[in-house]
């Protein structure tokens, strides 16, 4: 398996240290590798992190010798840090070659000990290591192949690898985020591997605990937890990182407007729906709880189409925006009824969207053809309009950000996308995005003059989900510009969206026909249509949620429902349910594609 070297960085002279809460751990994200070479020796990867001391080239000690380790082994009288390693990544259960962990490996040692530069402190190296002014930034690291050696001295291999061989590299990049992290008071059990790779001197004990015992034991302790005053939390059948199945059992029908509904999406907790509806003399924001399917608020006050939904980060207030010229913005946690802020501004408004990293900022686009930059966070019901971008000239229809808010993407009725710097200066608050600008214009050939409905960017930010009014959605890397088709839905006419499931492995998209289909995003091959929906128009809107395997659809149209489908294993496994539904048996039908 290739191993990551890279040596921790010194600060320049005269640069300022880095001040850092005491409360906050070591965490390492570890998100996946680029495209790995074939080898059938290769199952089952797992990435393995070792924090060393560059001085004695032996594991970090710990800060305080009593301190408890984040692992089955943290209170053994280990007096140095454990290496950890990720869950192994299944290539068959996973149906995919790249892996992609996007887990959360977490040193219980104090963030700061690890930064701090003095004559007791470590020199700490982390293998596949960072460079200590790229702390909180995604990391794209160089992967080598092992040297073909035996280790001759007491040392931790990679060290000795790191110190005494050339590095021959390997094709391939890891990608992580190294960062200081607060510890929530409680921790659940999570079933995994044991954590730390230690090396078991004594024999393995008769009543040592297996792991499928370790499940038991987990679920029992669940079990028997006191009932609590507050609410529940809610627990997501998908384990994160875990790639997502396509939902397969009907299990809502929600009543969406008396003409439909022409847009949803999940709050980023997943337990909030909101879905922009039509009425015959109204357009309302119907908010639906999840996973219950009750309406929790209606918010009233478009007076026309709604075409955009956006979550603020902490899902307590949501934008919309519509073709009356207006964008505005709702209270979700207080269910006021009347919106908190009103942004006025061009005849139509198509798209609307919080600037991910500076909530108080508000991005919009419609017919006049600018990018234009609100202020919320000021006393004036109808905001502050801090600046307006030129480079359209055509009406925009949508907008995305990747999610540290350095770059955006907009697209607009004649087929061009604009890539945006969009990186904020909180330190000057009259001149929050005097620094924008336009990187890079794309235009692509086959998309001269067509209209683009929506972009999306990969989870892992790397390529771009591009839905035109030609029937193609395409998928576009953003360091070659090459494109990847997906055919099969129809879309020439209407204002239809589509989206990357959370894990990024399968494209799900409506079409004038009143069905859903999926791709593998990979392959480029379509794996499913929702062929039964009973939809008499087109399924223009569609959801996928952040953290269950659940999808919403909808459509305009008299009395068209909102239907939420969730993956059922027994369903896939061909088990019959007998449970009564408010779906007809033609709603249940989901066509899986198939190679054999």
């Amino acid at each position: 398996m290739p191993r990551v070297v890279k040596k921790e960085g010194e600060d320049k002279v005269g640069r300022p240290r880095r001040t850092v809460s005491d409360d906050l751990v070591l965490g390492v994200h570890i998100h996946g590798t680029d495209h790995l070479k074939t080898d059938t020796h290769i199952f089952n990867p797992v990435v393995k992190i070792h924090a060393v001391d560059d001085i004695t080239g032996q594991y970090v000690r710990k800060e305080h010798s009593l301190r408890p380790g984040s692992s089955l082994y943290g209170q053994d009288n280990v007096d140095h840090i454990l290496p950890l390693m990720t869950q192994p990544f299944d290539f068959k259960k996973n149906k995919s070659i790249i892996p992609e962990w996007q887990e959360q490996v977490i040193f219980n040692e104090r963030f700061g000990y690890f930064l701090q530069q003095n004559s007791k402190s470590p020199r700490v190296i982390l293998f596949f290591e960072f460079e200590l002014i790229d702390i909180d930034s995604k990391l794209c690291l160089q992967l080598f192949y092992p040297p073909k050696v035996a280790t001759t001295e007491p040392i931790i291999e990679v060290v000795e690898w790191w110190r005494k061989y050339p590095r021959k590299k390997y094709p391939s990049t890891l990608y992580v985020t190294v960062k200081g992290i607060k510890l929530p008071e409680r921790l659940d059990p999570r079933i995994r591997p044991t954590m730390p790779v230690k090396e078991e001197e004594e024999e393995e004990e008769e009543d040592s605990t297996s792991y499928s015992e370790l499940q038991d034991e987990v679920t029992k302790t669940g079990m028997a937890q006191p009932l609590d005053t507050k609410p529940p939390v809610l627990r997501w059948s998908r384990l994160p990182g875990q790639v997502n199945g396509i939902p397969d059992k009907p299990v809502l029908a929600l009543h969406g407007g008396q003409m439909g509904c022409f847009t949803v999406t999940f709050s980023h907790a997943g337990t909030l729906l909101a879905a922009a509806c039509a009425d015959r003399d109204a357009f309302p924001v119907v908010v639906y709880e999840i996973p219950s399917g009750k309406v929790l608020f209606s918010f009233s006050g478009h007076l026309k189409i709604v075409s955009d939904l956006c979550w603020s980060r902490d899902d307590r207030r949501l934008l919309s925006a519509s073709s009356d010229g207006t964008v505005k913005e709702w209270n979700v946690e207080k269910l006021l009824g009347r919106a908190q802020k009103l942004l006025t501004s061009s005849r139509f408004v198509y798209c609307a969207q919080y600037h991910p990293t500076a909530q108080n900022l508000v991005v919009t686009g419609g017919y006049n053809g600018l990018v234009q930059v609100w202020r919320l966070d000021v006393e004036s019901q109808y905001g502050q309009l801090l600046q307006e971008f030129e480079g359209h000239k055509s009406f925009i229809n949508t907008l995305c950000f990747d999610s540290e808010g350095k770059r955006m993407f907009s697209a607009d009725n004649l087929g061009v996308i604009i890539a945006w710097k969009t990186s904020v200066n909180k330190t000057r608050f009259y001149q929050l995005c005097h620094n924008w600008c336009i990187v890079e214009k794309i235009i692509e050939c086959d998309l001269s003059d067509v209209p683009i409905n929506k972009l999306q960017l990969h989870p892992n930010g790397r390529s771009l989900l591009i839905h035109a009014k030609d029937s193609t959605l395409r998928k576009m890397d953003l360091i070659s510009l090459a494109v990847k088709k997906y055919i099969g839905a129809k879309n020439y006419r209407d204002r239809i969206y589509s989206t990357f499931t959370p894990c990024g492995s399968f494209i799900f998209s409506g079409s004038e026909d009143g069905m859903a289909y999926v791709w593998n995003t990979e392959t480029g091959d379509q794996v499913a249509v929702y062929s039964k929906l009973n939809y008499y128009t087109s399924l223009t809107g569609i959801a996928f949620h952040p953290h269950e395997n659940m999808v919403a659809f909808c459509a305009c149209g008299k009395k068209q429902p909102l239907y939420i489908y969730l993956y059922d294993l027994k369903v896939k496994l061909g088990i019959t349910h007998t449970s009564k539904s408010l779906l007809s048996d033609a709603g249940r039908e989901l066509t899986l594609k198939s190679d054999n």
